[in-house]
């Protein structure tokens, strides 16, 4: 070891030199790994790092078996994918830990910054101040009574939207798609609020008693679906891994999860084509945030949608009959 020179060593390894060298390819993988492989498959990470390690350890015994009674060669193959291997296995096991300590490790950062107990004794002495909904120009309710889809594929419309149904006298029946639950019959509307259906899109696929009541009820009264739920009232969802699941197919729309494109931003939308919850002169003020982005979208455009920058998006919505969905979520209408 004492004529051992580190510098002739990375010389004679290829692959070495490459990562030695290379900041732009480090830098490249280092962010396929923290933006692509630990959020997409966060539960197998434990997995991959053994799997990266065991195989990188078993390249390299085969090499030295090779070489056992030669004169070492560090350019072989074997010896350059251990290398590979060990490398990768280390940068996703630290990248991973670094990804955990900001996520999980909040509460002792704040501990450590912030004085928690004073914090809480000043929420809790905080005069409550309830700003009236006149505010805002908000919607009419879309029925008297609305089936409202809720569960962990359904989970977001704007609180204040929903508290305003509520004042103006409708009621909300909620009913969960995952579980195939059938919504209210006696319902005036089907409202399909956003959330996370690409990732229970497996689930969905199987929820036929649900989804026949949907169609049921659209054949006579409006359906609208927002986000999420109007994903799901498309023909198909192809989830990350590449894989089509038919959703309810009331309207044309196929969305992929597995072509990702990062839609955020608040948008006016001009009503494009009337129907029984949206009239002619209805202008609405909305917020768009998905990363699933559109493969197609047949049917008529529901609005016209424009940008906070006043330029136009390809996410008009749909109608097709009494079904209706947008991309957006209501936040007013626009005075």
């Amino acid at each position: 070891m004492k004529n051992f020179n580190i510098d002739q060593f990375i010389s004679s390894v290829p692959v070495l030199r490459l990562f030695g060298k290379n900041l732009a390819l480090n830098a490249g993988i280092a962010f396929v790994i923290q933006d692509f492989l630990i959020p997409l498959y966060s539960v197998y990470i434990f997995n991959i790092v053994v799997g990266l390690g065991v195989f990188g350890i078993t390249a390299m015994a085969y090499w030295f078996l090779i070489y056992k009674s030669k004169k070492k060669n560090f350019a072989h193959f074997s010896f350059q994918l251990s290398i590979v291997c060990i490398i990768l296995s280390i940068m996703v096991g630290a990248l991973s830990s670094v990804s955990k300590a900001l996520s999980s490790d909040d509460r002792g950062i704040l501990a450590s910054n912030v004085d928690l107990d004073q914090l809480q004794q000043l929420a809790q002495s905080a005069v409550k101040v309830d700003y009236p909904n006149s505010q805002l120009n908000l919607p009419d309710p879309p029925g008297q009574r609305i089936a409202l889809a809720r569960d962990e594929a359904f989970s977001f419309t704007y609180p204040h939207i929903l508290k305003h149904w509520h004042s103006s006298g409708a009621e909300l029946r909620f009913f969960s798609p995952v579980l195939d639950e059938i919504p209210d019959k006696s319902a005036d509307v089907i409202w399909m609020p956003g959330g996370y259906p690409e990732l229970h899109a497996g689930k969905l696929a199987t929820a036929e008693k649900c989804f026949s009541g949907i169609r049921e009820h659209a054949q006579t009264r409006p359906v609208h679906g927002e986000c999420g739920g109007y994903m799901v009232l498309g023909s198909q969802l192809i989830d990350k891994e590449g894989k089509s699941h038919k959703m309810i197919g009331l309207l044309g729309l196929v969305t992929s999860y597995a072509k990702r494109k990062f839609n955020l931003g608040y948008r006016l939308a001009e009503v494009n084509s009337p129907n029984e919850i949206f009239s002619g002169n209805m202008n609405l003020r909305g917020h768009e945030f998905h990363y699933s982005s559109i493969v197609e979208q047949p049917d008529e455009p529901l609005f016209s949608v424009k940008d906070a920058e006043g330029n136009m998006v390809s996410e008009t919505g749909s109608v097709r009959g009494k079904v209706s969905g947008t991309f957006f979520h209501i936040i007013a209408e626009a005075n």
